[in-house]
């Protein structure tokens, strides 16, 4: 099946720092004059940035000792090694992330806490020590364990928004299928210069009645895509020349989900109910106040190296966005109610 997607959407190259220059002209929140930047401080600019109620681009200052999106000088230890998070690879699978659960939490206590996705969300992100590690630290993203196979899970902040953005623009395109309590979509490709759709899978949603059994489904939910995106976060970087491919955070295997995948559970979610589609029991949260810093980041931030500028990486996008989340806690940036 050929389906034809548009990923001007969600294309990082787009628009350019020329074509940002041009529209912007000196309308610039220029933070390379501050001294003694602090995260928040790029948090607010990002979150609000106008001036005179015009909307402004921001400029982040990337020099040593100045500011950094996240700390390439860190290391975390692993197996008895240091692993430094110097690469958007490494950052990506040794670096830290909030977990909502614990890898040994057991099945009744799901049941007996009523421990669904929106209020763990709420809860552990909103806790003090939990926003100060997103503001101040340099988080990959929010994960959580399956229960029954004790497989991790981990959904970036940048994801959150490009899947539920992606569910919207391609709502007419996306073929939902269901077995039961699992979906089955052909969505269209966000992958350069590929035009035909991937096969999505995600097992299993929390639709099942029978016992509570909804109450712990949610974090069995897995991903299935074969999507670019996907391949590198969990298998292509065991084939670069790197000496700590070796090493994993893990002592199961991870799974990312990406903007195909996520883009299918909000989908589904979104369907919840209609006819021939399973009833969703609990709710994953969705994006509100995310999407802004996420625009900002996208369209209207460069990082300035001297006289020299250049658009955010997208690995520095998402812990910039891990950033704003704590700095305006999780009720402003999803929407978490039940």
């Amino acid at each position: 099946m050929t389906i034809k997607a548009y990923p001007v959407h969600f294309d990082t190259s787009s628009p350019t720092v020329t074509e940002m220059r041009e529209r912007y002209g000196s309308n610039v929140i220029d933070l390379s004059a501050y001294r003694g930047l602090t995260h928040a401080d790029v948090a607010d600019a990002v979150l609000s940035p106008r001036r005179n109620g015009r909307k402004c681009c921001v400029a982040i200052p990337c020099e040593s000792g100045v500011y950094d999106f996240w700390d390439h000088d860190s290391a975390v230890r692993v197996q008895g090694r240091d692993v430094p998070l110097d690469s958007a690879l490494r950052m990506m699978k040794f670096g830290d992330e909030v977990n909502l659960n614990h890898q040994g939490t057991p099945l009744s206590e799901y049941k007996e806490k009523e421990m669904t996705p929106r209020k763990l969300f709420l809860e552990v992100l909103g806790a003090e020590k939990n926003m100060k590690k997103m503001l101040e630290g340099s988080v990959r993203g929010i994960g959580w364990w399956d229960p029954r196979s004790r497989k991790h899970r981990l959904l970036s902040p940048d994801v959150i928004v490009e899947g539920q953005k992606f569910a919207e623009f391609y709502e007419r395109q996306m073929d939902f299928r269901y077995q039961r309590a699992d979906v089955y979509a052909t969505v269209p490709s966000l992958d350069s210069g590929r035009e035909d759709g991937h096969e999505v899978g995600v097992r299993v949603l929390p639709v099942t009645d029978a016992d509570d059994a909804f109450l712990y489904e949610w974090a069995m939910t897995s991903p299935s895509c074969g999507c670019l995106d996907s391949f590198f976060r969990s298998i292509s970087g065991k084939y670069m020349d790197d000496e700590f491919v070796d090493v994993h955070k893990y002592a199961r295997p991870e799974e990312h989900f990406c903007r195909h995948s996520w883009g299918v559970v909000i989908g589904a979610q979104r369907r919840s109910g209609r006819q021939d589609s399973p009833e969703f029991m609990v709710k994953f949260p969705e994006a509100t106040g995310l999407i802004a810093p996420w625009h900002t980041l996208g369209s209207s931030t460069v990082v300035k190296t001297g006289n020299r500028y250049r658009r955010p990486t997208r690995t520095e996008a998402r812990v910039q966005l891990g950033r704003a989340m704590g700095y305006a806690g999780p009720e402003v940036m999803l929407d978490l109610a039940e």
